[in-house]
């Protein structure tokens, strides 16, 4: 009993004397300013320490931060912290449900794909028995890493994991569409199928929203196709395309972005800042 409280204090000490330290060190940094909840970044041996040597807490700890974030727009540097988060928390608890839930909803939108998919492939690995992990890496395959072969292997990964006959096959159908290069109105189904899996109501509209987006992304683009079919050049604008009668209306971005068409016809749209 005595060496067991001895080993403990000694725990406590340690991370007490690691987090004096980092504290100690970070303020003699310069760093922008940022929210609070992700104004600091401890490595992960220091996070462990300071939950005790307990790495399922510290999973917890890291995913709370994330929660506290809130889900309305960081800047830059928010983001990278936000991103290793959710990284520290796969690392030290691997199958976290919330973790991997959350960072499939906000890291790749925010440029951050090779952290969300570092974190869904552990999800993958540990929780053989759960079909999402594999869905949505899949979907950041296919729509931002834009390889469409792999993302339909790993969405057959995901379909084999399911029980329910109608729901296997309809993945497998939208497999099948990804091998034929789909566009965006599969990517839209996935956001929408997550939204439904979903109890959180925020993100649930978040989710909602970006596939709606994509919808309207999708119908610029197909009448921009219709436009350079019939004249053999490229719209300006997206009212261009509508003044011609290409489009019925403008779409209205869920968010508040302003479409754009590049020269080489891709259709963008940029997103207000706070």
């Amino acid at each position: 009993m005595i060496r067991r409280l001895g080993s403990a204090t000694f725990v406590l000490l340690l991370a007490l004397f690691g987090y004096g330290h980092a504290v100690d060190w970070l303020s003699t940094k310069e760093r922008p300013r940022a929210r609070d909840e992700l104004a600091i970044y401890l490595p992960p041996v220091a996070q462990l320490l300071g939950a005790g040597g307990d790495r399922y807490l510290a999973a917890n700890m890291d995913v709370f931060r994330t929660f506290m974030a809130g889900t309305g727009r960081l800047r830059p540097e928010e983001y990278e912290i936000l991103a290793r988060l959710h990284v520290d928390a796969a690392l030290f608890n691997p199958g976290h449900e919330d973790n991997y839930y959350v960072a499939a909803a906000i890291l790749p939108w925010a440029g951050h794909v090779t952290e969300a998919q570092y974190v869904l492939g552990r999800a993958m690995e540990s929780r053989p028995f759960d079909y999402m992990p594999a869905l949505l890496y899949a979907f950041d395959q296919r729509y931002f890493q834009k390889d469409p072969v792999a993302a339909a292997g790993t969405l057959r990964t995901a379909a084999a994991r399911i029980d329910d006959e109608r729901t296997r096959i309809a993945l497998e159908v939208m497999a099948a569409n990804w091998y034929e290069k789909a566009e965006g109105s599969s990517a839209a189904e996935i956001l929408r199928l997550m939204a439904a899996q979903t109890n959180n109501k925020d993100f649930a509209e978040h989710l909602n929203r970006r596939a709606a987006r994509l919808d309207a992304m999708a119908a610029i683009e197909v009448a921009t196709g219709r436009w350079r079919l019939e004249r053999g050049d490229l719209p300006h604008s997206v009212s261009e395309l509508v003044r011609a009668g290409f489009l019925p209306a403008e779409p209205v971005d869920p968010f508040g972005g302003r479409w754009s068409i590049t020269r080489d016809g891709t259709v963008t749209v940029a997103e207000k800042t706070n």
